[in-house]
C-alpha cells in the first residue's frame, strides 16, 4: 500500500479514537451549572423539602431546603438561609422557624452561593408562605392518647389533642385570616411601650399565623398591635 495512504489512514484512525474517547468521558460527566450568580438579588418560588433548625443551639445557620419552581433550572434544590450563627442577622425572620415541609413559599434575598439565597442581609428581603401543607391529622382519626397526639406534632391539653394549624407563617392582618391566631414579632422597645398599659400605644404590623391559639402573643387586629393577649 502506498506510504502516503498508510499515513492518512493512521491519522484518520487517531482522530476517530480521540473523538470516541472524548464522547465517552464527556457523557459520563454530569454538569451542574450554577443556579444563581453570587451577589445578585433574586426572587424565587418553591416547595419546602425540609426546615433545618436542629443546630440552632450551637449557633449554626437555620435554613430551608426548597425545590425551585419556575424559571431557569426549575426543579433544582436550593437553600434559603434565614438565621446565621457566625454573624448577627440584620433581618431575622422568626416566623420562618415554623415553616413546614410542603409549604409553598416565595423568597427574596441575595445569592450567597451558586445554590443559596440569604434573607439576612437586608430588611427588604422576605419569606412569604403562598400555600400551607396539609394538617398532620389523619382523615377520620380519633386521637385518644397523649403519645399519639405528640406523634402528630400536637399538644395534649385537658385530655384533648390540639393539633397545629396548617397555615403557620402565612401573612395576616386579622385572626380571621388564620386557623389559630394572627401574631406579630415585637422589638424590645415596642414590648416596653405596650407594657405601660393596654390601648396606650399601637403599632402598624403585618403579622403571621401562629401554630396554636394558646400562649401569650402580640395579636394583630386590622393590621395593628395595641397589646399582648394571653390565651389558655
Amino acid at each position: 500500500m502506498n506510504k502516503k495512504l498508510i499515513i492518512v489512514f493512521s491519522i484518520l484512525a487517531l482522530v476517530i479514537i480521540a473523538f470516541a474517547v472524548n464522547y465517552l468521558f464527556s457523557s459520563s460527566i454530569k454538569l451542574n451549572p450554577p443556579i444563581f450568580i453570587t451577589g445578585t438579588i433574586v426572587t424565587e418560588k418553591g416547595t419546602v423539602i425540609e426546615n433545618v433548625t436542629k443546630n440552632i443551639e450551637v449557633d449554626a445557620p437555620a435554613y430551608l431546603r426548597v425545590k425551585k419552581e419556575g424559571g431557569i433550572l426549575s426543579g433544582s434544590e436550593i437553600k434559603v438561609v434565614y438565621h446565621t450563627g457566625e454573624a448577627p442577622c440584620v433581618n431575622p425572620i422568626q416566623s420562618a422557624f415554623d415553616i413546614r415541609k410542603g409549604n409553598t413559599i416565595e423568597v427574596r434575598g441575595v445569592a450567597t452561593a451558586d445554590d443559596t439565597i440569604s434573607t439576612c442581609e437586608s430588611k427588604d428581603y422576605y419569606i412569604k408562605i403562598l400555600g400551607a401543607a396539609d394538617s398532620p391529622q389523619p382523615q377520620g382519626a380519633k386521637i385518644s392518647t397523649e403519645q399519639e397526639c405528640k406523634s402528630l406534632r400536637g399538644q395534649w391539653r385537658w385530655d384533648n389533642c390540639v393539633l397545629p394549624a396548617s397555615d403557620v407563617g402565612k401573612e395576616c392582618r386579622n385572626d380571621d385570616e388564620c386557623q389559630a391566631a394572627c401574631i406579630a414579632e415585637l422589638t424590645p422597645q415596642e414590648k416596653k411601650l405596650l407594657s405601660e398599659g393596654p390601648g396606650k400605644y399601637s403599632f402598624g404590623k403585618v403579622g403571621h399565623c401562629s401554630e396554636f391559639v394558646f400562649g401569650c402573643y402580640a395579636r394583630v387586629n386590622n393590621g395593628k398591635v395595641d397589646g399582648i393577649l394571653c390565651a389558655d
